[in-house]
């Protein structure tokens, strides 16, 4: 049973100001590099590299949030865990900018190829089930709404969100648990 209370809020609190203040730290930092890189930064790979790696590492600092949160007030923090799940969205992006380069393909073909093979398995939908590129509809931002893939052969199901944690819809269809604040 959660043991959520005002006592426990402020250990939670404390217990996560490190991580916070790292994040912050960290967050500032990409900036600084994503505006020397405007500006004509000489090794942009390598600070893409850097900036990938900073935002796995953001990605664990909120990952231990959650688990903070778990040990002190026995719920999970599902902030925390969606802002895990953008930062490494991010990193993602410095990745596939550096390999686009190498791979003949950009993202916009790669999806519609994807979606001509028929591997597009789930999209992230509006109420009236228009595809969805924006919260809270789509809560990790996914390009094109995708929300899950198959391999080619149909037999490797890949799946971003969690659908299987929604325990109800609002009115307008949104989880009700699925993006909650603690």
């Amino acid at each position: 049973m959660a043991k959520i209370n005002e006592t426990n809020r402020i250990e939670l609190q404390e217990a996560i100001k490190p991580y916070k203040t790292r994040i912050q730290e960290i967050l500032g930092k990409e900036k600084t590099v994503l505006n020397a890189i405007r500006s004509g930064c000489d090794d942009i790979p390598g600070e893409k590299i850097m900036l990938c790696e900073d935002m796995i590492y953001v990605s664990s600092l909120y990952m231990a949030q959650n688990e903070l949160s778990l040990k002190i007030l026995e719920v999970k923090n599902n902030d925390a865990l969606n802002e895990a799940r953008k930062v490494l969205y991010r990193a993602i992006i410095y990745l596939e900018d550096l390999v686009s380069n190498f791979i003949d393909v950009s993202y916009s073909e790669l999806a519609e190829k994807l979606f001509a093979n028929g591997q597009v398995f789930s999209q992230y939908v509006d109420v009236n089930g228009v595809p969805s590129i924006s919260e809270p509809d789509n809560p990790n931002g996914s390009l094109f709404a995708i929300e899950g893939l198959v391999s080619p052969d149909g037999r490797v199901l890949g799946k971003m969100g969690h659908n299987e944690r929604t325990m109800g819809a609002d009115a307008n269809g949104s989880s009700v648990d699925l993006i909650k604040n603690i």
